[in-house]
């Protein structure tokens, strides 16, 4: 599903909702939630400096909860929260390139080699050396298409939306157009077509508003992932699957992995044979990772390997 179907979907999936009674078996929210209609900023502010993590695990429930006001704000402190915890987790880095020969350009990089050569073979002809021969180098990244495929059926939970949340954000700062993002479950959801420019605050809002719920068919989701990948000119393809690997719905994954250029899977725990066996066909790799100040590392390892 693209564009007003996942609208649909999304706004649908929203109707599961969160009373304050029911946050309240949070201590970190028990302030926060203390009276019905009332949000006091200072207090949610407080709460993210008390434990960030946490509260970036429980952000999904907030963002459904029944409570309107409550609601309304989390929803406007979430997209923002995770941008700054991606961020300060090194989601920034530079990632994969090479360095690239040049002609010289005043405020360029001299290549020191090049300039060596040239000198000796000047003072040899005993003669000044031409400026118009300096050799200048730059780092050129290498341009990479990302699909995130993020499993958000019944056994992820709402703590591995947050995660997806986070490495989506930093896939944002390595790759601000050319990556997409999949939620799958028992269907496909495309919360972001690859190129086009969506803020990350409404990909955060649409992944925390969706359930974790149902059947996982990850073949689907690799399959919108190949569709998306396919709008693309990038010379480097490359799949990351977020899955804790139940498959339970469609044909074999590792199949579908098969046909994509490269699938690596980070996995919420310890790996299983069938994210071994998606990663294996896929020519990637798998990544487990033990929280959510991983998820900017893992994603920037993967873009540089």
């Amino acid at each position: 599903m693209t564009g007003s179907q996942v609208a649909a979907a999304v706004k649908f999936e929203r109707r599961e909702v969160w009373t304050r009674e029911e946050l309240k078996q949070y201590p970190l929210l028990q302030d926060l939630v203390a009276e019905p209609g009332q949000v006091d900023r200072g207090v949610f502010a407080d709460a993210i400096a008390e434990d960030v993590e946490q509260m970036l695990d429980l952000m999904p429930h907030l963002a459904k909860a029944s409570d309107g006001k409550l609601r309304r704000v989390a929803r406007e402190v979430a997209g923002r929260l995770v941008v700054r915890f991606a961020e300060a987790a090194g989601g920034a880095s530079s990632g994969e390139g090479k360095w690239r020969a040049a002609r010289w350009t005043p405020g360029a990089e001299v290549d020191l080699e090049a300039v060596l050569e040239e000198l000796l073979i000047a003072r040899s002809l005993g003669e000044p050396l031409d400026i118009e021969h300096l050799q200048a180098r730059s780092w050129q990244r290498r341009a990479t298409a990302v699909c995130l495929v993020v499993d958000n059926s019944g056994s992820m939970g709402a703590s591995r939306l947050s995660a997806a949340a986070i490495a989506t954000a930093a896939l944002a700062m390595r790759a601000p157009s050319d990556f997409s993002v999949i939620a799958v479950a028992d269907r496909a959801l495309v919360l972001k077509t690859q190129g086009s420019t969506r803020p990350v605050d409404k990909i955060v809002d649409d992944l925390f508003g969706l359930r974790s719920y149902g059947w996982t068919n990850l073949a689907l989701g690799l399959t919108a992932a190949r569709i998306q990948l396919a709008r693309s000119s990038a010379h480097r393809k490359m799949t990351i699957v977020l899955t804790d690997g139940q498959a339970n719905r469609g044909t074999d994954p590792a199949d579908e992995a098969a046909r994509l250029d490269q699938v690596h899977v980070i996995v919420p725990g310890t790996p299983n044979d069938q994210v071994r066996a998606i990663a294996a066909a896929g020519r990637g790799r798998v990544v487990a990772f033990a929280g959510l100040r991983d998820a900017p590392r893992v994603i920037s390892g993967l873009l540089s390997a």
